[in-house]
């Protein structure tokens, strides 16, 4: 059996998730749902990069455990530009793209 893992989600909920990563290892995730999360105390959402997840860290621990998959990117937009979905999801395209430039 394989998860759909969604670090984002599991950071609101105060689980160490690089250490669920190291844990389910590369053979048990078969794809990461990527949102940032909210950051206390507002209840919206940022940008990826603005929020709970390091990602220097989460790709760092990808790595470790030589995870290469599949990265779906959801609901992290900036608060205030909600609506602009092509601004939101390009930025967050793009940021996901720098981070893993293979």
């Amino acid at each position: 059996m394989k998860v759909f893992y969604n670090p984002g989600v599991g950071l609101e909920n105060k689980y160490d998730v690089y250490k669920d990563i190291r844990d389910l290892g590369k053979d048990r995730i078969c794809m990461l749902h990527i949102e940032q999360g909210s950051v206390a105390p507002e209840t919206f959402e940022h940008l990826l990069g603005d929020g709970l997840i390091d990602f220097p860290k989460l790709k760092a621990t990808l790595e470790d455990i030589g995870w290469a998959g599949w990265l779906s990117i959801a609901r992290s937009r900036k608060k205030g530009r909600e609506r602009k979905v092509e601004e939101n999801f390009t930025y967050n395209a793009k940021f996901l793209h720098d981070l893993f430039n293979e």
